[in-house]
């Protein structure tokens, strides 16, 4: 029998999905030594803008991210819509 050898040049990135909202104990910034965290507050906010929530508007959106109190873009991974926004928990969701 051949012996198989793989040969691998990937580098391993670990994520952690951290709801880090309001309604939550934990937050994002303690898991950073893990590898990247979820942003949830990012469709939070975006969906605040789009809903014109708080009187938000596109224009403000000009220093968008760390300044909004996120993290930071090396550390995130931003989404608008999984499981728990579909389940009206946290974040972007449009109701019709």
């Amino acid at each position: 029998m051949h012996q198989v050898q793989l040969h691998c040049t990937c580098i391993a990135s670990v994520a952690a999905k951290v709801s880090d909202v309001a309604t939550e104990a934990v937050r994002a910034a303690e898991y950073l030594y893990i590898g990247r965290v979820t942003e949830f507050r990012h469709g939070q906010n975006i969906g605040n803008v789009v809903r014109k929530n708080n009187n938000q508007r596109l224009a403000y959106l000009w220093n968008y991210g760390e300044h909004w109190g996120q993290l930071r873009s090396a550390d995130a991974i931003v989404f608008t819509d999984n499981h728990d926004t579909q389940r009206g928990r946290v974040g972007f969701v449009v109701q019709p």
